[in-house]
């Protein structure tokens, strides 16, 4: 009652913003507008003091606001869905059949430690909890309330029609998530799934802060050479987007498809370098092309053009599936960026193991190829037989060999991923063929980066947009 307003927000700003801004899209609305988090931490959050065995929250209860730890500990449990079983009793007349409904519960505890968040789904869609959360110690945190985050963010369009978009994303990618799946503990959706299908205008508005941010760090041009250019230009054109995370870090986030062929002989076709890199030394990985705006069936067509056409017409498609890989990206090493790829694997089969391919090499020139390829991939004598030069996306020269594969994983995975951690393979219910036409709705998905920085209304953010000044090419 002693202090003024302007000395509460930012009493209250310095307490808890570093707690706010832990959650990737504050941290990213906070390097926009700074007074944003101010005016958050003023109007939009609570904290919570539980003593150790009382309750945060409990199953099945509606959720009004998200929480952030602070201090203390908390342990959650989570309930497992009910199922219903039958089963046959004894001493029943013979096929008689009870139902039973069986609670499942699993009473495995969690612990949570500070600066994780609580329930954050509710920013973005109706939420209910899905277990119990208890302190096990004396314990602090923050209860954020979404409708006034949102009451906040409706002052300043730009960032209201970016945070609008991330809410869209978030709740088309929950309708497809499984409700075993949904938890209480940080996000039930990764960040870089959802920002990835952004609007152009929102995903370039996300890279603002992270731009300015690396032309900072790297104020003396000659160290980096053009690649901040680059990285600008990528970004301005919807080829990657740049975000920060909650922890400060920058990600360059991209998609990419890749496909799996494999021939009744069992071999994979894999791919071993292409002109364009060099064919510097790395593991056989798939075929596969990166994804500007298209959606991953556009990006499957585009692949299998040029000599892998060849293959289009005898495919039988089986099952889909999206592998995560995180490794420092080695386009932009200058700049210690991180990369964050999607990579939607399609599975295919040929009939026959007599596919022709063009481009069939020697031996000698074969071995010039594999001696580029990481020793212990692959045997030299198995990949001499059967060592192509194709023509692929944007006529570039892609070599490729039919190899035994040794895993799943050994296959799918490529030089972006990282060594110590091998990608999750997550394998979708069997699919019908992709579409090969083109598709007509293309072209209206494709919007110019001018458009983009046109919605920028913000005068501070006007102010910033001489950091995407590059003009895309035709």
């Amino acid at each position: 009652d002693f202090l003024t307003p302007v000395l509460r927000g930012e009493l209250r700003n310095d307490m808890w913003s570093r707690f706010v801004i832990s959650n990737p899209m504050f941290r990213t609305l906070d390097h926009l507008d700074g007074k944003v988090t101010e005016a958050i931490c003023m109007t939009a959050t609570t904290p919570i003091y539980l003593e150790a065995g009382e309750d945060l929250f409990t199953p099945n209860s509606k959720a009004e606001h998200l929480y952030v730890l602070v201090s203390g500990a908390l342990g959650y449990t989570q309930v497992v869905k009910s199922t219903t079983i039958h089963h046959r009793l004894p001493k029943r007349r013979k096929g008689s059949l009870d139902r039973a409904l069986i609670e499942l519960n699993d009473h495995s505890q969690t612990m949570v430690h500070p600066v994780t968040w609580l329930a954050d789904a509710i920013l973005w869609v109706p939420w209910t909890f899905q277990g119990t959360a208890s302190a096990i110690s004396e314990s602090s945190m923050l209860s954020v309330m979404p409708d006034r985050v949102v009451k906040v963010l409706s002052k300043r369009h730009a960032l209201m029609q970016m945070f609008g978009d991330y809410r869209r994303g978030y709740h088309e990618r929950m309708s497809l998530l499984d409700s075993v799946n949904l938890t209480d503990i940080g996000p039930c959706i990764p960040h870089h799934e959802i920002v990835i299908d952004m609007q152009l205008q929102s995903r370039v508005l996300l890279g603002v802060p992270a731009l300015r941010m690396l032309k900072q760090r790297f104020a003396f041009r000659a160290l980096v050479g053009d690649s901040l250019d680059r990285l600008e230009d990528e970004i301005v054109r919807g080829m990657r987007v740049l975000s920060i995370d909650g922890h400060g870090n920058i990600e360059r986030i991209g998609r990419t498809v890749a496909l799996r062929v494999k021939r009744p002989d069992g071999k994979v076709l894999m791919q071993l370098g292409s002109a364009q890199d060099g064919f510097v030394d790395r593991e056989p990985r798939l075929p596969f092309v990166t994804l500007h705006l298209e959606e991953f069936e556009e990006g499957l067509r585009r692949l299998l053009s040029g000599d892998f056409a060849i293959l289009a017409a005898s495919l039988s498609f089986g099952q889909s599936g999206t592998v995560v890989s995180v490794a420092p990206s080695r386009t932009y090493a200058s700049l210690s960026l991180q990369n964050v790829y999607i990579n939607m694997v399609y599975t295919a089969s040929v009939s026959s193991a007599n596919v022709e391919l063009p481009g069939k090499q020697g031996v000698e020139t074969a071995m010039e190829y594999l001696r580029h390829v990481e020793s212990g991939c692959v045997s030299d004598i198995e990949a001499l037989q059967e060592v192509y030069l194709l023509r692929g996306v944007d006529g570039q020269d892609i070599c490729c060999a039919w190899l035994t594969p040794q895993g799943d994983e050994d296959i799918i995975m490529r030089k972006r991923s990282s060594q110590k951690d091998k990608p999750r393979i997550s394998f979708q219910a069997p699919t019908k063929r992709p579409s090969l036409r083109a598709s007509a709705a293309q072209a209206d998905r494709v919007q110019t980066s001018s458009f983009a920085l046109r919605r920028l209304s913000s005068p501070k953010l006007l102010h910033d947009t001489h950091l995407l000044t590059s003009s895309p090419e035709t």
